[in-house]
Order: structure tokens, then sequence, then C-alpha cells
């Protein structure tokens, strides 16, 4: 988990414990449906308090430097009393504003209090191409709809640095066993597909060839479970490298989750480097391991088309 430290002395690089009854702190939990450097590349953050003001921007993605998701956001230690209000602004690449959540609270002396806030999916504008919601005239989107970002300090509980194990995980529900995973295709959402399907090979634009794989798990933690794909072409005796990432896993139907849009690279170079593995079948693993451990593994043969888009 990634804990930030922003702008003037009055916000902690690392909370701070309050020292004193009338001073306070709160941690913005944020926790996201949304992956970082994939379906957002881009947080600003602004953040006032007690008559000060304070912006930033942060890169998002898992490269040394980024900042990914379940992250921590500390204020304080602030005076007793003292209103904090944070907005977030969430954009893709180069510059589309995706979401806007806000969250206020106000300090309560001698305690450091716990604000939870989500990224969801639900709440993505509406852009061209695309389905989503308006901006929200007043108040903040949560669950879908336009809803008052405060929240008291007695509605909040004391921060805990294991929060993001303590929430619910709707992709892991307590107590679930076991872990599964299905191995599919799909740039912008899950494909299933069934053995030997057609998966078309398609040009990069840095000179690769790859394909589009997408994965669908059950019980496996939504935050921080690192996805590896493999391959294999049996025919041509030929194993090509396995890609690793970590991202937040998106909510699907019938207590799933998933992952989509994974670019699996084939062969980088001119198109004779591709040439030979066309219309071949490919076998993809797909193995999902989450912080907790567990683990589930999915295979799938598809076809590879035997044209190049």
């Amino acid at each position: 988990m990634t804990r930030l430290g922003i702008g003037f002395g009055w916000l902690a690089p690392l909370l701070v414990a309050c020292s004193a009854d009338n001073t306070g702190s709160v941690v913005f939990g944020i926790a996201s449906e949304f992956r970082a450097g994939v379906d957002l590349d881009r947080l600003d953050i602004d953040i006032e308090s007690s008559g000060s003001h304070t912006t930033q921007s942060l890169p998002l993605g898992t490269s040394k430097g980024q900042v990914s998701f379940p992250y921590d956001l500390p204020v304080g230690p602030l005076k007793n009393g003292a209103p904090v209000a944070v907005t977030l602004r969430g954009y893709a690449l180069p510059e589309t504003l995706i979401l806007e959540r806000k969250a206020a609270t106000t300090i309560r002396g001698g305690v450091d209090l716990l604000y939870l806030v989500q990224l969801e999916s639900k709440c993505r504008f509406a852009i061209p191409g695309s389905f989503g919601v308006e901006p929200c005239v007043t108040g903040t989107c949560i669950h879908g709809t336009c809803q008052d970002p405060y929240l008291p300090p007695e509605a909040l509980s004391p921060y805990d640095p294991n929060w993001p194990n303590a929430i619910d995980d709707i992709c892991k529900p307590a107590g679930a066993t076991p872990a599964e995973v299905e191995v599919g295709l799909g740039q912008s959402d899950f494909q299933s597909a069934k053995d030997y399907a057609l998966a078309q090979v398609e040009a990069g634009p840095q000179g690769g060839y790859h394909i589009w794989v997408s994965i669908r798990t059950k019980n496996l933690r939504r935050s921080g479970s690192q996805t590896e794909i493999s391959a294999t072409l049996p025919e041509l005796n030929l194993t090509l490298d396995p890609l690793r990432v970590i991202f937040t896993l998106v909510p699907d139907e019938g207590g799933h989750c998933k992952l989509y849009g994974l670019r699996f690279q084939l062969a980088l170079g001119l198109k004779e480097a591709v040439a030979p593995m066309l219309g071949k079948k490919l076998k993809l693993t797909g193995k999902v391991t989450d912080k907790d451990g567990a683990s589930g593994t999915g295979e799938r043969w598809v076809t590879l088309s035997s044209d190049l888009k």
C-alpha cells in the first residue's frame, strides 16, 4: 500500500500519532475499481483545511515513482474541530477527466481516523463513445448517485494500517473457497471463449504483435493480486515470455471479478517474426495469486488468426 504525504507542514509524510487531545488526524484510504496505469493514468488531489489549500498531481501505475491502489492519504495533525475536504480527479491520457470523488469530515482531537474512499466504475463520467454518469452539480458520486461527501467523525473508525484487508472484498467474500480463474479474450471487456476460438493477431504501436487476453476470477482479492499470463505454441515447440501485472480486478456478474485488455505479446520486430505463428494453436495459461497466498489457474486453447489487423 502506498502512503502519501502532500504539500504543507500540516500534511505529514507519515501520519504522526496525535500527542495531545486537542489535535487529531484523518487518513483517506483510497481503493479503486479502476486499474492504475490502465484505466486511470493520473490522479489530481485538492485538499482544503483550516484556510489552507494544496494540490498535487500523481502518476498512476506499477512502475517506480508511480502510485497504485490501495493507498493512504494522511492529513494532519490538525486542531480538534478543523474541517477537512478532499477532491480526487482521475484522468486517462492525454487529458480526459474520467471521474471526480469528494470526501469531507471534521478532525477529532486525540485520535487518528480512517475515511474509506472507493473510486467506483459506476461513477465513471460519460465520454464520447461510452456510457457513464454526468458530473454531480452538488455532492459527489457514490454508488452511481450524487450524495453528500461529508461524514462526521463519529461515523469513522480509528485508523488501522491493515484496513485494505478488513473491508468487505466483493471479489473474495469472507470464507469463500476455492479460487477460480477462467481465461478468455477481449480488449474492452471479458469475452468468454471456447477452446480453439479465433484470437485476432494485431500489430502494436511500437512494432510488436499481440492478442488481447482477459480473465475472470472468483474468490481472489480485488486489490494486490498478481496476474500471470503464459503461453506455448506446441506446433513450433515454442514457449513465449509471460506477462505479469498487478491490476485491481473489476467486479462482474455472478460474484465474479475480471480483468480485460491484457496485451499479450507474441513477437517483436518485423512481420517475419510473427509470421510462423499465424494460424497456429496457442495454449494460454492464466494464474492469479492474491496477497493472502490463495491462487487459481485456468487454461484456454486459442487459434491465432492467419492475418494481421
